[in-house]
């Protein structure tokens, strides 16, 4: 007897599907709609900026919740965020690629008198071989203690920009494209971090503002490259995670007159 004839096995999603730039705003304005939600009762309860309390990291993962939204409504799986392991050079990646950026932009800040290398702390001056060695501790000091615990910072801000946006901005657009406009966006986010939290420092508004999305738009494009190269999300939250620990605990604390930093 004859077996009746079953339904073909469903495919597998295919990968992430195109937006367009009226879904990329929208998701955007979700982005920094959750953000700021959580952030101003963050503010309102006496916090300062994303870093402190309970409610100022959370803020941080407004990009992953819209992410998390807009996968609901495409009907689409959380894969498609990235949440394999990918290309296994994507991990060391993560490390080395904002490891070489700072030190090469600082290296060459010190090395041109734009800014000053102080190891000595106020101490009496010390020899080249020592404030290297000085600087090698300080970086493998600053990745032993703090790389780990500022991973889920980094997470909720990565599974929303380079998880959701980037591969969807990635279809039929050219990378130099994805990359401005991904960097913009996120810069655009930072905007009421850098108006009304604890980014600015003593840096004025419009340094501030400008720094933040020459970052954005140049490391986000190095983090987009991460993303679609390995076809996974860690490298860049691994690396989005060390750049933050680097710039504000290494480079800019052994900077005289520093630069700056996201």
């Amino acid at each position: 007897m004859a077996r009746p004839p079953t339904a073909p096995p469903s495919a597998a999603p295919s990968g992430p599907p195109g937006a367009s730039w009226r879904a990329v705003s929208l998701w955007s304005a979700l982005a920094l709609g959750l953000t700021l939600g959580v952030f101003g009762v963050h503010r309102a309860l006496g916090g300062s900026g994303l870093h402190d309390g309970v409610l100022g990291p959370v803020a941080g993962w407004g990009p992953a919740l819209a992410a998390l939204i807009a996968l609901r409504i495409e009907r689409r799986p959380l894969s498609d965020l990235g949440l394999g392991l990918g290309r296994w050079w994507g991990w060391p990646a993560g490390l080395l690629v904002p490891l070489g950026l700072l030190g090469a932009t600082y290296g060459a800040l010190w090395v041109s008198g734009l800014a000053l290398l102080d190891v000595a702390g106020g101490g009496p001056p010390v020899d080249q071989a020592t404030a290297g060695l000085r600087v090698a501790e300080r970086i493998v000091g600053v990745l032993a203690v703090s790389w780990l615990p500022s991973l889920p910072q980094a997470l909720g801000e990565e599974l929303g920009w380079r998880g959701w946006l980037v591969p969807r901005l990635a279809v039929g657009r050219s990378l130099p494209v994805v990359a401005l406009a991904s960097g913009l966006i996120w810069a655009g986010w930072h905007v009421p971090g850098v108006l009304f939290g604890d980014f600015l420092g003593e840096a004025s508004v419009l340094w501030a503002l400008a720094l933040f999305t020459g970052v954005a738009v140049g490391f986000g494009a190095l983090l987009a490259v991460l993303r679609l190269a390995t076809g996974s999300v860690w490298p860049a939250v691994l690396a989005h995670a060390a750049f933050n620990v680097l710039i504000y605990q290494a480079f800019e604390p052994l900077t005289a007159d520093g630069v700056g930093g996201p």
